[in-house]
This record gives structure tokens, sequence and C-alpha cells, in this order.
């Protein structure tokens, strides 16, 4: 196992090598508007975030993310494992 190529030319990990998702410092989070899954370490909080003219959007107020990670796909038949 490890990298596969699928049909669409999209190249995914799968297999005992695949960690998942890595958390990352906001200073590389994107600023167009992508949602991303924000966490803030000290309060140990953890929400759907997006920029938004100057600042990060998220259902919750006073959401002040300090780490962040893309979002997984749904779930489909090449992903779900038992």
């Amino acid at each position: 196992m490890g990298i596969k190529m699928t049909g669409n030319s999209k190249l995914t990990l799968e297999g005992p090598c695949y960690i998942g998702p890595v958390w990352r410092t906001m200073k590389s989070a994107p600023k167009d508007g992508t949602k991303i899954i924000g966490c803030n370490l000290e309060e140990e909080e953890v929400e759907i975030i997006y920029w938004l003219r100057d600042q990060w959007v998220s259902s919750g107020d006073n959401f002040y993310p300090t780490h962040w990670m893309v979002e997984p796909d749904l779930p489909n038949e090449e992903n779900v494992r038992e």
C-alpha cells in the first residue's frame, strides 16, 4: 500500500503509512474563504472556520484559532473502513 493514484489523477494515501491530516500553525492558513478546521489549543476547542474581511469567522463567538487543518472528504466507498 502507500501512495495511490486514483482515476481522476488525484494522489491519495492509504494503508499503514497514512496518518491523516496534519495540524498547522495559523500563519500558513488559507485566507481565500476556504473552510478549514480551526483549533484553539489553549481552550481545547475546534470549529469550522473561514477568512472574511481580515478576520476568522466561526459559528461561535470569540473563537481565536491557534492551529488549522484541511476538512476531510465526506465518507464514500473509497475512504470508509470498518
